[in-house]
């Protein structure tokens, strides 16, 4: 039986009674469209059709914090659940959900600064007997014309129009969209893995002829089955990471070295996650800092440290460095930030430099509050001693060799997280 539900990072999709399931392709339209420059710096009304369980419109309410989304569909079912969904979000307050038919558009009463669909696409000859997934997924209930010409009736004179669509039945669409004085300003080929042809496409367009068009390619998943960098990155926001994937590419051998790494690791996330509950007022992000924690010293391996086990070439202190070029290939620059920042208590640049350390020379230092909890956190475990946790006059002398700023830094988080 499929899971009733799917959790992403900031909210949670239950998609047992609506009639189109979550999916790829809602996931790539909801991260990947864009309001045009102008719109994304002000209030902005978006409309999302044929909302179904409501993924896209809570997708946009994440991305775009000014925006007031309106998500519409015709299937009872699908209303129902994509208010509940909406409801348990931290969203609610942006965005409505109404059973309304895009046929007909005399109920609109907004202009729209960006208008999304993954619209229906079967052709008749397909239908399968389930009325609402046929609607769902069939140009019957919505044909490609009637979507195209209410969606540039409905637009600003500055919005976006984007949807996702079969690779086959994009230059039909271009040509459509032109009749009705919409123009393509961006396309991307979405191929599932690098030896197979494109299957889907998202397609943005606007008001305003674009002499040169964004024209781009994303593949999903490498030789391996895994995900791409590109597409890491795309969806960073949205799905939660399996960290453990990424430890186990780079530590594919259950030794001494990973066992180490492992602990630490977990006694570090443990702490860091223990000072995020008592500390609701930091509005810290508490999955963020779950898998950024547990990955911080990814770059070990490289190192050389025999004391715990790691026979690399490149001096210790280059472990943030390394991690963070690792993480940042598998597209996660995010939890990147935390590799190269969580040295000491961070490095500035003048710290670098006085100490001539072989790290990129700029700053180094936490910014965010994660970032900062995380590195207050790392300071209270050593991987010679698995078993101990430091006191924290025993971190504070630790420190110091890295010198008074960094001990200072150090000092004034206690006082925050303690």
């Amino acid at each position: 039986m499929p899971n009733p539900y799917f959790r992403f990072k900031q909210f949670t999709i239950r998609h047992d009674r609506s009639a189109m399931k979550v999916g790829t392709d809602g996931v790539l339209l909801g991260a990947w469209a864009s309001l045009c420059k102008k719109a994304s710096q002000s209030k902005t009304n978006i409309l999302d059709i044929g909302t179904g369980t409501g993924l896209i419109a809570l997708m946009l309410a994440q991305r775009f914090p000014m925006a007031v989304i309106e998500g519409v569909d015709i299937d009872d079912a699908s209303i129902e659940q994509a208010k509940e969904n909406v409801k348990s979000s931290p969203f609610s307050l942006r965005i409505s959900i109404e059973k309304k038919d895009f046929n007909s558009i005399e109920s609109f009463s907004n202009k729209y600064d960006l208008i999304v669909s993954n619209p229906p696409f079967y052709q008749e000859d397909t239908l399968g007997g389930n009325h609402a997934r046929d609607a769902a997924r069939h140009t019957t209930s919505l044909p490609f014309e009637t979507l195209i010409e209410n969606a540039s009736l409905l637009l600003t004179k500055q919005g976006v129009f984007s949807v996702i669509l079969p690779s086959g039945e994009a230059s039909h669409f271009i040509a459509i969209c032109a009749t009705y004085g919409l123009y393509l300003e961006h396309r991307t080929d979405i191929q599932s893995t690098p030896q197979k042809l494109s299957k889907r496409v998202l397609l943005a367009f606007m008001k305003d002829y674009h002499f040169t068009v964004a024209i781009d390619s994303l593949t999903l998943y490498d030789g391996q089955g895994n995900r791409t960098s590109e597409y890491n990155q795309l969806t960073e926001d949205f799905y939660l990471m399996d960290y453990q994937v990424i430890i186990d590419k780079y530590y594919p051998i259950d030794n001494e070295l990973k066992h180490i790494l492992m602990q630490h690791s977990r006694q570090v996330a443990d702490k860091a996650l223990d000072i995020v509950d008592k500390h609701p007022e930091l509005n810290a992000d508490r999955q963020f800092v779950e898998e950024a924690a547990m990955l911080h010293d990814i770059g070990i391996f490289r190192c050389d440290a025999a004391g715990i086990q790691c026979f690399g070439t490149e001096p210790y202190i280059c472990h943030g460095t390394i991690g963070a070029q690792l993480l940042r290939a598998e597209g996660f620059p995010h939890h990147a930030r935390v590799c190269e920042r969580h040295t000491g208590a961070g490095l500035s640049l003048e710290e670098i430099i006085a100490q001539n350390l072989p790290v990129p020379h700029c700053d180094l230092l936490p910014e965010t509050i994660e970032e900062q909890i995380i590195c207050y956190a790392d300071k209270f475990f050593s991987k010679t001693k698995l078993h101990t946790e430091k006191t924290l006059e025993q971190a504070i002398r630790s420190l110091s060799k890295f010198g008074e700023e960094g001990v200072a830094r150090f000092v004034k988080w206690s006082e925050i997280f303690g």
